[in-house]
């Protein structure tokens, strides 16, 4: 006898939502591909990307090179970086700093996305400070919501050798 399984619930966005996309996956593993293509379906991307890079990235990366270089402050902020194993210590942060970062990241989406409905962010920063983005993409007044691309991580750890010549350990562990 087959068992009935409940019907699956819908989630309803009312047409005047705006919806913030954050793409978080790490370095290589597909997050500047899936932005991409959530562009191409209609969704808005910052106005200050990083520039392609011939080697690594050439169709670009895009994302914002203003929000990676906010991340790599917060992150510096909090004794830590982008390739580091360990978890992010938030007591490291004074209060006053941290509201300081929330602040520029609101102000970063207001001058990229003011008027649009629909944006996609990408970092893949954004994965070690996800509290943080989650709240400034509600703080601009738009319903976040969380993209991870899947790529097999012997591949990412092959790309993260070619591009940073890390050893197959750090990267699979990253």
């Amino acid at each position: 006898m087959k068992k009935k399984m409940p019907p699956k619930q819908r989630v309803v966005i009312n047409s005047d939502s705006r919806i913030g996309l954050l793409v978080v996956g790490m370095h290589r593993s597909g997050t500047s591909a899936v932005a991409k293509t959530i562009n191409l379906l209609g969704a808005e991307l910052p106005s200050h990307l990083m520039p392609a890079h011939a080697d690594f990235n050439a169709a670009g990366y895009w994302e914002s090179q203003e929000v990676a270089d906010l991340n790599d402050r917060i992150l510096a902020a909090a004794g830590s970086c982008w390739d580091d194993v360990l978890p992010i210590d938030p007591g490291k942060l004074a209060p006053d700093t941290l509201h300081e970062f929330k602040r520029r990241a609101e102000e970063i989406l207001t001058q990229d996305f003011n008027k649009c409905s629909w944006f996609v962010l990408k970092d893949p920063r954004i994965g070690r400070l996800l509290r943080l983005w989650v709240q400034a993409v509600e703080a601009h007044g738009a319903q976040p919501r969380v993209v991870i691309p899947i790529r097999h991580p012997l591949e990412v750890a092959a790309s993260l050798h070619r591009r940073e010549g890390f050893p197959e350990g750090k990267s699979v562990y990253l």
